[in-house]
Protein backbone atom coordinates (compact mmCIF):
# COMPACT_ATOMS: atom_id res chain seq x y z
CA UNK A 1 0.00 0.00 0.00
CA UNK A 2 1.21 3.28 -0.77
CA UNK A 3 0.70 6.23 1.51
CA UNK A 4 -0.08 8.66 -1.28
CA UNK A 5 -3.40 6.22 -2.41
CA UNK A 6 -4.95 6.96 0.73
CA UNK A 7 -5.33 10.51 0.12
CA UNK A 8 -9.14 11.50 -0.24
CA UNK A 9 -9.69 14.45 -2.06
CA UNK A 10 -13.26 15.69 -0.93
CA UNK A 11 -14.73 18.04 -3.24
CA UNK A 12 -16.71 20.01 -0.97
CA UNK A 13 -13.68 20.79 1.80
CA UNK A 14 -10.74 21.42 -1.63
CA UNK A 15 -8.52 19.91 1.27
CA UNK A 16 -7.12 16.52 0.38
CA UNK A 17 -6.60 14.25 3.49
CA UNK A 18 -5.69 10.68 5.12
CA UNK A 19 -7.78 9.55 8.09
CA UNK A 20 -5.65 7.68 9.95
CA UNK A 21 -6.33 4.19 10.88
CA UNK A 22 -6.86 2.63 14.70
CA UNK A 23 -2.88 2.11 14.57
CA UNK A 24 -1.95 5.15 13.72
CA UNK A 25 -3.82 7.22 16.10
CA UNK A 26 -1.38 6.88 18.86
CA UNK A 27 0.72 8.98 16.99
CA UNK A 28 -1.73 11.61 16.75
CA UNK A 29 -0.05 14.95 18.31
CA UNK A 30 -3.06 17.07 18.06
CA UNK A 31 -3.59 19.83 15.45
CA UNK A 32 -0.72 21.62 13.89
CA UNK A 33 1.93 21.31 11.32
CA UNK A 34 3.92 18.25 11.30
CA UNK A 35 6.62 15.92 9.41
CA UNK A 36 5.45 12.21 9.26
CA UNK A 37 7.72 8.89 8.54
CA UNK A 38 5.88 6.11 7.03
CA UNK A 39 6.21 2.89 5.78
CA UNK A 40 4.30 0.44 3.90
CA UNK A 41 1.32 3.19 3.79
CA UNK A 42 1.43 3.82 7.39
CA UNK A 43 2.13 6.12 9.65
CA UNK A 44 5.20 5.07 12.06
CA UNK A 45 6.21 8.71 13.41
CA UNK A 46 5.79 12.04 13.62
CA UNK A 47 8.08 15.20 14.47
CA UNK A 48 7.16 18.96 15.04
CA UNK A 49 8.29 21.27 12.41
CA UNK A 50 9.33 24.31 14.34
CA UNK A 51 9.35 22.84 18.38
CA UNK A 52 13.04 22.70 18.21
CA UNK A 53 13.77 26.40 17.53
CA UNK A 54 14.77 29.38 19.83
CA UNK A 55 12.64 32.63 19.46
CA UNK A 56 15.85 34.18 18.53
CA UNK A 57 15.87 32.28 15.22
CA UNK A 58 12.50 32.47 14.46
CA UNK A 59 12.36 36.58 14.77
CA UNK A 60 15.90 36.63 12.89
CA UNK A 61 13.99 34.10 9.96
CA UNK A 62 17.47 32.15 11.12
CA UNK A 63 15.78 28.67 9.85
CA UNK A 64 19.14 27.04 8.62
CA UNK A 65 19.65 24.85 12.08
CA UNK A 66 16.20 23.68 12.10
CA UNK A 67 16.56 23.15 8.19
CA UNK A 68 19.58 20.67 9.01
CA UNK A 69 17.64 19.30 11.96
CA UNK A 70 14.55 18.04 9.85
CA UNK A 71 16.49 16.87 6.89
CA UNK A 72 18.69 14.59 9.28
CA UNK A 73 15.32 13.44 10.97
CA UNK A 74 13.89 12.71 7.83
CA UNK A 75 17.35 10.79 6.71
CA UNK A 76 16.10 8.33 3.92
CA UNK A 77 12.40 6.97 4.83
CA UNK A 78 9.41 8.25 3.13
CA UNK A 79 8.23 11.75 4.80
CA UNK A 80 5.74 13.66 4.08
CA UNK A 81 4.39 17.40 5.51
CA UNK A 82 1.37 18.46 6.56
CA UNK A 83 -0.97 19.24 9.15
CA UNK A 84 -3.05 16.85 11.33
CA UNK A 85 -6.39 17.76 12.76
CA UNK A 86 -9.21 15.47 13.80
CA UNK A 87 -7.48 11.63 13.35
CA UNK A 88 -6.64 13.37 9.75
CA UNK A 89 -2.84 14.33 7.87
CA UNK A 90 -4.48 17.03 5.66
CA UNK A 91 -2.12 18.43 2.76
CA UNK A 92 0.33 16.17 2.35
CA UNK A 93 3.32 16.64 0.72
CA UNK A 94 6.39 14.78 -0.30
CA UNK A 95 9.09 16.11 2.04
CA UNK A 96 12.27 17.58 0.91
CA UNK A 97 14.82 19.84 0.81
CA UNK A 98 12.42 22.46 -1.09
CA UNK A 99 9.63 22.38 1.41
CA UNK A 100 12.78 24.11 3.51
CA UNK A 101 11.34 27.67 2.53
CA UNK A 102 7.72 26.67 3.01
CA UNK A 103 8.22 25.32 6.45
CA UNK A 104 10.68 28.51 7.89
CA UNK A 105 7.26 30.94 6.64
CA UNK A 106 4.59 28.85 8.39
CA UNK A 107 7.05 28.41 11.09
CA UNK A 108 7.37 32.11 11.56
CA UNK A 109 3.55 32.95 10.72
CA UNK A 110 2.73 30.35 13.70
CA UNK A 111 5.20 32.86 15.80
CA UNK A 112 3.34 35.74 15.06
CA UNK A 113 0.48 34.29 15.79
CA UNK A 114 1.11 32.93 19.49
Amino acid sequence: MKFLNRIINDAKTNCPFVELNEDEKQFYPGAGWYLIKVKNGLIFDVHTMSGNMMLEEIESGDFTKQGKLLLNWAGEDETYFGMFSCFTFCLPEVFNAEKLAKIARISFENHLEN
